[in-house]
């Protein structure tokens, strides 16, 4: 019933809106396996650092609450001197945004969704390929400096996401390439439109 009323409340409000263009690099535990990837013969994911862009669209309240969505998508590849083959790393998050503002220019939110993390492997013998699927958090505290006409906000934040089950089913792999958590700092800039 409390929920009713709330989103009621929402429904009646009259919103700023925000739709823009993210650049969000991830700094994760993307190089855990490393060491297992090259005695396989396989090039290592090679750095923390994964770039990623997205958009996110959202709806501010007067009354510090937001809501929206959001899409991101990264991509890396590093290559090894003695593997022509490159591993490539690629990551998709789809989700949803709630925060809340405890005073204009500060923003504290959370995206909260499904991430897909995979990693293209492969030598000149064989290859393959680890995908981590599960459900993520992002927590976020973001400053909004300018709103309109022209969207701009600057975020720091801690990602989590939690593998459900196992990234590959090659019985030949003895190594199980787990994450418990796939976990790690992002900075981002968010630049859009806006409206009052």
């Amino acid at each position: 019933m409390l929920s009713v009323i709330f989103l009621c409340g929402l429904a009646q409000a009259s919103p700023r809106s925000a739709v823009a263009f993210s650049f969000d690099p991830h700094f994760a535990n993307l190089t855990a396996h490393d060491e297992a990837l090259r005695a396989y013969g396989f090039a290592p994911v090679g750095r923390r650092f994964l770039p990623m862009y997205g958009v996110r669209g959202r709806f501010f309240y007067d009354s510090g609450v937001s809501v929206g969505l959001v899409a991101e998508f990264g991509f890396g590849s590093q290559s090894a001197a003695d593997n022509p083959v490159p591993t490539t790393t690629s990551w998709t998050k789809i989700g949803s945004i709630v925060g809340w503002s405890p005073g204009p220019p500060l923003q504290l939110e959370a995206d909260i969704g499904f991430g897909a993390l995979s990693h293209s492997i492969g030598s000149t013998e064989q290859g393959g390929a680890l995908l981590y699927l599960g459900p993520y958090i992002h927590p976020r505290l973001t400053v909004i400096p300018v709103w309109s006409p022209t969207f701009l906000e600057l975020g720091v934040g801690w990602l989590l996401q939690l593998p459900l089950s196992p990234p590959h089913q090659q019985p030949l792999w003895e190594e199980p390439f787990r994450h418990r958590v796939v976990q790690g700092p992002s900075v981002a800039i968010t630049v859009g439109m806006g409206g009052s």
